[in-house]
Formats: C-alpha cells, structure tokens, sequence
C-alpha cells in the first residue's frame, strides 16, 4: 500500500474521532466532512471505486446537514429520500460486485440515521453502518479502515451506554421524587 493511502486513512481516523471533542455543531460537522474526504482518497489509492465515491459523497450529504437540519420535517423526508437515492446511483455507477455491498448497505444506514434528531436512534443506525463498513475494510483489505470501523464501534456502543446510563439514572431519580 502506497504512503498516500496510510497518511490520508490516518488523517480521516483523526478527523473523525476529534470531531467528537468540538463543541460546535458547525466544527463537528467540517471534521467529520474532511475525514470522509479523507476515506475517500484512501478507498481510491486501495481501487476501491465504490467505496471511494460513497465517502466523496458521504462527505458532502454530512455538509449539507449544516442547512438540512433547518427545514421542516417534510422536507427532511425528501433530503433523505434524495440521499438515498443519490446513495444508489452513485453505487450503481461505480458497483465492483460483491465488494460493494458492505459499503452501500453502510452508506445507506447512515444515510437514514443522519437525518434523525433523536441521538439513541442515530447511534443504532449508526452501528448498523460501522458493522457493514468493518467488513467492507476487511474486504478491501484494508487494517486503518478496519481500526477506525472497530474505533467507530466501541465510540458508538460508549456513547449508548452513556446515554442510557443517564436515562436511568433520570428515570430512577424521578420514581425517587414521586415517591416522596
């Protein structure tokens, strides 16, 4: 594997994983746009055309979210809808058999889990799409985009666990006050 493909598979691992540590919405959603650019580059120096056009595109629909978000709940619908189906397209266009199926079962998962508000629903979708990207690494052959799926999984189940951790925590509280 060429050099170019290790340096940007590392920058897209740090992009992405110090995107969790900014504390605006507009910061989190750049470093997560520029890791994907990042995959996308990698995926391209491994040959793997699907997988580099999905993250090109995965990283501009993450962008897009920065003036998605303000639309109303129908037109939400249709971003998705037109993601999707942008999603399907692209993965058509560039399909290399077998090994396209992990990523665009991925990319559509997190398609979908991008556009919901609820933070327990997009972490579910979310897993759904790092499990599919893990073996689209494994199929590719490549070990960074492996540690980042495996990363991306581990940061995905904490965060689950948090959340619930503190939703129980709320939901005992509240039992507590009512039995006062």
């Amino acid at each position: 594997m060429n050099w170019t493909a290790q340096v940007s598979a590392l920058a897209g691992i740090i992009l992405i994983c110090a995107a969790y540590f900014f504390k605006t919405h507009r910061a989190l959603t750049c470093s997560i746009s520029l890791g994907l650019v990042a995959w996308s580059v990698h995926f391209l120096m491994l040959g793997a055309y699907t997988a580099s056009a999905l993250a090109m595109l995965s990283a501009l629909r993450v962008f897009a979210g920065l003036f998605v978000f303000r639309l109303e709940p129908g037109s939400r619908f249709l971003a998705t809808a037109f993601s999707l189906l942008l999603s399907g397209v692209v993965a058509y266009l560039t399909w290399e058999g077998w090994r396209s199926i992990p990523v665009t079962v991925g990319v559509l998962l997190a398609t979908i889990g991008g556009y919901h508000f609820d933070g327990q629903a997009l972490r579910g979708w979310l897993l759904g799409a790092e499990t599919f990207f893990l073996f689209n690494a494994l199929l590719v052959g490549s070990k960074l985009a492996l540690i980042g799926s495996l990363a991306s999984i581990v940061f995905v189940c904490i965060a689950c666990w948090k959340h619930w951790r503190v939703s129980s925590e709320k939901s005992a509280g509240v039992v507590m006050a009512s039995e006062k």
